[in-house]
């Protein structure tokens, strides 16, 4: 009950309009999206899948979602009851199997994965161009260029190969021939790329008919947890595993505390700024943080490239212009 008339505090307090009328408040649940979804989000992943019983974790993940959200829900006095709540449960239900690719690239490489995993969001800004009629954004000349420089940085990052392998291979060329779990990477990066996108623009999409957060994310979560459960039941015997311990689930329990606060902080962020403004942010940090924690703490990848390095100055670059040329 505490936390949530926190929560609804601090949503009047940060949504509060200062004198003057201009304000950047939307910077807090980007930041916080950024803290929980690109920073402690994949530390916990990359542990937890790199246990066995994926698929049992991968739903035991989404109970603790749904019921940490239902149970705010219930402990808040919300009604969730809205026309779009149906819509919303089917997006969540895809986007568990988009998620559930995530978990495959994480396994192989969260470093490698950090590179490639920018397609989900340009789809999903290109379908708020298409859509939203978000185009009219960049007649903001400084917010264009702050985009056009992220974007640049994650154009050099992938495309130059920001990071040596532990093997040492600093080769640049894009066209060399690719190992097996390369191969095997880009296919379960397709596939969260595209659910993801649709799934990241569904969210500006519902922001803008006032769907309110706690029929969002019920709805979403309750979808993901179905998702989850058709995955469990659809999985092989090696992929279910052993029954999880208490720890297996605790650690699943803490995932899914990060994962929910995310989502969150991601949805209110999408009701406040267009897709054109957060997504190129929310780009240039999935490149860079997995990245420099595969290199630090998981010991990944052996060193950023000068091209690398480059590529997270333009992105902090870029990143800089939007949030000073946005109100």
């Amino acid at each position: 009950m505490l936390s949530c008339s926190v929560y609804s505090l601090t949503i009047k307090v940060i949504t509060f309009p200062v004198e003057g009328g201009a304000f950047v408040m939307w910077m807090i649940p980007v930041f916080l999206k950024v803290l929980f979804g690109n920073i402690a989000t994949p530390i916990v992943l990359k542990k937890v899948t790199s246990q066995g019983s994926r698929s049992r974790r991968f739903r035991s993940q989404y109970i603790f979602a749904a019921v940490l959200v239902w149970a705010a829900v219930l402990l808040s006095g919300n009604t969730v009851a809205s026309p779009s709540f149906g819509l919303v449960l089917l997006i969540g239900f895809l986007q568990s199997f988009g998620t559930y690719c995530y978990w495959h690239a994480i396994k192989i490489s969260m470093s490698k994965t950090a590179v490639t995993t920018q397609f989900d969001d340009l789809l999903g800004m290109i379908m708020g161009y298409g859509f939203l009629g978000e185009m009219y954004y960049l007649r903001n000349a400084p917010l264009a260029a702050g985009i056009a420089v992220s974007l640049a940085g994650v154009f050099v990052y992938v495309w130059f190969r920001g990071i040596v392998n532990k093997e040492g291979d600093e080769k640049s060329d894009p066209s060399r021939q690719a190992s097996d779990s390369d191969r095997t990477l880009a296919m379960w990066v397709a596939g969260y790329s595209v659910l993801w996108g649709l799934a990241y623009f569904s969210l500006r999409f519902f922001a803008l008919r006032d769907v309110s957060h706690w029929t969002f994310l019920s709805a979403w979560y309750t979808g993901a947890l179905v998702g989850s459960q058709v995955i469990l039941w659809t999985a092989g015997e090696k992929e279910r595993g052993e029954r999880l311990t208490l720890r297996g689930h605790l650690a699943s329990g803490l995932l899914a505390v990060f994962i929910v606060c995310s989502l969150a902080s991601q949805y209110w962020a999408s009701k406040l700024t267009p897709i054109t403004v957060h997504q190129p942010i929310y780009q240039v940090t999935e490149m860079v943080f997995p990245a420099l924690i595969g290199l630090f703490y998981f010991k990944e990848i052996k060193a950023l490239t000068k091209s690398g390095k480059a590529a997270i100055v333009l992105g902090i670059v870029g990143m800089a212009l939007i949030a000073l040329s946005y109100r």
